[in-house]
């Protein structure tokens, strides 16, 4: 994903800070997916088993195909459909109450299990307060 300079603030929060990308992945984008802006200032896919890679800048709030724009949101609360979460989190019925979630080693995916192996790094992301909702609280990786 590249870099579009333009900051938004979804309809349905205000004050969220976001950014619009275009989808330069290869792939589709998923809502909800974790996303990374490498040193050449390339965008991409998270994941926690890489340094390269571990640096998430936020959540994408919509799904896009390649070339197009999708938002992604850098804190605040992201509220995307039970069946949204489901995909990008591995879980069934969305979000669980009061679980933390992590960057995953899936590119693009989030988990409540955060990783333990050396050469891994935890990057929290946030907390679920609903089904459809997480507190994203994006923090910096900590290598294992």
């Amino acid at each position: 994903m590249s870099h579009m300079p333009t900051t938004n603030t979804p309809a349905s929060s205000s004050n969220v800070p976001s950014v619009s990308l275009i989808n330069s992945t290869g792939g589709n984008v998923l809502a909800g997916s974790a996303i990374y802006c490498s040193s050449d200032g390339a965008y991409g896919f998270a994941n926690a088993s890489a340094a390269s890679s571990a640096s998430c800048i936020g959540l994408t709030m919509t799904g896009s195909t390649v070339g197009a724009t999708t938002l992604v949101q850098a804190g605040g609360v992201v509220t995307l459909s039970a069946a949204s979460w489901d995909a990008v989190a591995g879980t069934t019925g969305g979000l669980i109450f009061n679980h933390l979630y992590f960057l995953s080693l899936v590119n693009g995916q989030i988990t409540d299990v955060p990783p333990v192996a050396v050469g891994q790094f935890v990057v929290f992301l946030g907390i679920g307060i609903s089904t459809t909702q997480l507190r994203l609280i994006v923090q910096p990786p900590i290598g294992l």
